[in-house]
């Protein structure tokens, strides 16, 4: 065997390997299966206070995708894409590094006793650079605006770009009966919710 002919066996062979390592990669991610439990003390507390309440359901917003997140592309099923997935439930940890707001894509709020209790979704990398930290409440009156904030657990560490839809939950706290509009940074629209 020529030299020629012994580097295109070398190339092919090489080539080869590095497209099953490829194949293999994606096949793992896409069948791994869903959490089977969240994790433990799952709702972060808000800043909202008020009087005993009621309510009359759920109300719910959002997109199971969106176009890009910080450089990471993501599937959107009304584009054709992947069919919606569950979002893995997050706990916020205060004290994260270069902390940033994420747009959120889906919004939804109900009331369980005598407090409002919100769940945020949205799209962004992997730990240890993408962490949640908090989510920021802003109330003025009726209107309560949630601001989620994500950093890092250390600085200057490589991170896969994989792209995973995360979910966090708010207790915002008892409510005074009355009607409230509830809104997040990003693509999800508003929602309202009606206490009794």
């Amino acid at each position: 065997m020529d030299v020629l002919g012994a580097m295109h066996t070398i190339l092919r062979t090489t080539l080869v390997a590095w497209l099953a390592a490829v194949a293999l990669a994606s096949c793992s991610v896409a069948s791994r299966p869903p959490p089977t439990s969240p994790p433990t003390n799952p709702v972060a507390s808000g800043s909202v206070a008020g009087a005993g309440s009621t309510s009359s359901g759920s109300t719910r917003s959002g997109s199971g995708g969106v176009r890009g997140t910080g450089g990471i592309a993501v599937p959107n099923p009304s584009d054709g894409g992947l069919p919606p997935v569950e979002p893995t439930l997050v706990v916020a940890r205060p004290g994260r590094l270069d902390t940033h707001p994420v747009m959120v894509t889906g919004l939804e709020a109900r009331v369980e006793g005598s407090h409002a209790i919100v769940q945020l979704s949205w799209w962004s990398g992997v730990a240890p650079c993408s962490v949640l930290d908090s989510v920021v409440v802003d109330r003025a009156g009726a209107t309560i605006a949630l601001t989620v904030r994500e950093g890092a657990d250390q600085l200057g560490v490589a991170c896969i770009e994989l792209a995973q839809y995360k979910a966090t939950l708010v207790d915002l706290g008892p409510l005074a009966p009355g009607m409230y509009t509830i809104s997040a940074l990003g693509e999800a629209p508003p929602v309202t919710l009606t206490v009794r």
